[in-house]
């Protein structure tokens, strides 16, 4: 009985080598986030008159995947929002750190006050930067700074 049920695991056991090396590399690549919707976050809309930019657009991997990733433009574009954390220990304000032809870095900088965020009681609120020109067909990369308030 011993015999047999060793016999078995080890034909299991070569299956599962075979299998594991006939398949070669997979063919895996992560999934792409669509960040042109933000996390369900009450509040977290497009504003009237806003023009959403393509998520496409948007690299926010240095964000929390919690936070909202909805950008926008109004006016004729040299205008750029998106929504950062408020609190009562925790203010977020949006600067414009690179401009090129092909991209726009924005930083969110988060102050706390003392060094804690008092996470308790956030909001996001939205937030808007001037542009020296309008957005146009450049890419925007979303950075994450925290400052003592």
């Amino acid at each position: 009985m011993h015999v047999r049920r060793l016999w078995w695991g080890l034909i299991g056991l070569a299956l599962l080598v075979i299998a594991g090396c006939a398949g070669g590399a997979p063919d895996y690549a992560p999934p792409r986030v669509d960040t042109s919707v933000s996390p369900a976050m009450p509040g977290a809309r497009l504003p009237a008159g806003a023009t959403p930019v393509s998520g496409q657009r948007v690299d926010a991997v240095a964000l929390p995947a919690s936070e909202p990733r909805l950008v926008w433009t109004t006016g004729d574009g040299s205008t750029l929002g998106l929504y950062g954390e408020q609190g009562p220990c925790l203010a977020t304000d949006v600067r414009v750190t690179a401009q090129t032809t092909a991209q726009v870095t924005i930083t969110l900088v988060e102050q706390q006050a003392n060094g804690d965020p008092c996470r308790s009681n956030l909001r996001y609120q939205p937030l808007t930067v001037a542009l020296a020109q309008p957005l146009g067909d450049r890419s925007i990369l979303l950075l994450r700074a925290i400052e003592p308030g």
